[in-house]
């Protein structure tokens, strides 16, 4: 009989790390019972005759992507039967993408019903609804199409923006590198926006704050007075932290985490990156909308995910509810708005290492037309045309 082989501790450590940082920062090993579960699992593939360590860790690693509590993609997944790259790139061939798309996009709108359903159940109570997730996550797409839902249910949101609330450019804390740390939960004026929401509930007129971006400083804005049953929803990466509306009861607020938790898999233990996914959405979007390079993109980016491991990550477990708005055909779609543009980073430069890894994740999958995807998709939000970016709820 063989003698047990245990992974070594750093192993473990480290293939759970990385785990962690795969799907945004959660886990779904959520106590020391589950991790025990999820570290019987090589011990088990070696009963079966399996020793290679690699292996073994892989199964540790799937176990924890297969129980991650914010995925609901193997349901997706098994849908239209693309748990695969391949599978998808089979469909592609066999022009059967029409259907992957469609039902990847009724999955999104099946689920933004619940969750308006589920809101409109506590109509009575629920005052503000706060949307939070790190970057590229499709927070605006999402909050508007939930808008559309809550519409649906008889009613009325006010999108309330957060960015209004920041505070005095002079005011606004650094980080460690000195620069503005925009994302950091100090530099939003809590009080004032604690003190309009007051009101805002309460039925008065109050004139919200305009941040003028370009001033640095906050100037007077629209005077709102909320109609009777109307609920306020507000998208920011703050969302979720508690030191955000500390003393708005929790039965008036509902959360939403949103996040591109992606549901494909390159292999039986390998999914592709949320991160990765997120990053083409934002190659994209950037280069579209502000006239970014993919370098310039890549080059911001890991000051971007610092922020979300200091500001979102923690506070995820606070949510009511988790959307996931990856869709199993987006690389496909991404593919051809991504690729020129990462072709462009100049070679020996720090970016283009980052671009070439890039470049050959999305070699994967067969290119997909934009023309297969429906403009009230969250994947519009980065590739353009949405029927969603100018939409304004009634009584706005």
């Amino acid at each position: 009989m063989k003698e047990p082989r245990w992974l070594p501790k750093d192993l473990v450590l480290a293939v759970h790390n990385r785990q962690l940082a795969e799907h945004g920062g959660a886990t779904g090993v959520r106590d020391a019972g589950l991790l025990e579960s999820a570290l019987a699992r090589p011990q088990n593939l070696f009963a079966h005759g399996e020793s290679d360590a690699a292996a073994l860790a892989g199964a540790y690693a799937f176990g924890i992507a297969r129980n991650h509590p914010f995925v609901d993609g193997n349901k997706r997944t098994a849908a239209v039967a693309c748990e695969l790259f391949l599978a998808l790139n089979d469909a592609i061939l066999a022009n059967r993408i029409q259907e992957i798309v469609l039902v990847a996009e009724a999955r999104h709108e099946q689920r933004l019903a619940e969750m308006a359903s589920l809101i409109s159940e506590r109509r009575d109570q629920i005052r503000v609804i706060l949307i939070a997730g790190p970057s590229s996550s499709g927070k605006t797409t999402s909050s508007k199409r939930l808008s559309v839902q809550l519409l649906a249910n008889g009613i009325s949101p006010y999108p309330l923006e957060m960015d209004n609330y920041f505070v005095e450019r002079e005011k606004t804390p650094r980080d460690e590198e000195g620069n503005f740390d925009f994302e950091s939960i100090n530099a939003l004026n809590r009080e004032q926006l604690a003190h309009d929401l007051k009101r805002l509930i309460a039925g008065e007129r109050v004139q919200l704050p305009r941040f003028n971006f370009r001033t640095g400083t906050s100037e007077p804005g629209d005077t709102v007075q909320l109609q009777k049953g109307q609920i306020i929803i507000m998208e920011g990466i703050h969302g979720l932290h508690p030191e955000l509306l500390p003393n708005l009861p929790a039965e008036h607020t509902f959360r939403i985490y949103i996040s591109a938790l992606t549901q494909l898999n390159l292999d039986r233990y390998n999914r592709v990156s949320t991160t990765d996914t997120r990053l083409l959405r934002r190659i994209v979007r950037d280069a579209r909308e502000r006239g970014y390079t993919a370098q310039d993109t890549i080059r911001r980016w890991e000051s971007v995910t610092r922020g979300e491991k200091r500001n979102i990550f923690p506070y995820q477990e606070n949510a009511d509810l988790i959307f996931n708005s990856a869709l199993v055909y987006e690389l496909s779609v991404l593919r051809p708005f991504a690729e020129p543009l990462l072709r462009q980073v100049p070679f020996g430069t720090h970016e283009y290492i980052e671009a070439k890894r890039l470049l050959a994740l999305l070699e994967w999958f067969a290119p997909t037309k934009r023309e297969f995807v429906p403009n009230n998709s969250i994947l519009c939000e980065f590739i353009g045309d949405s029927i969603l970016k100018d939409f304004k709820a009634w009584g706005q």
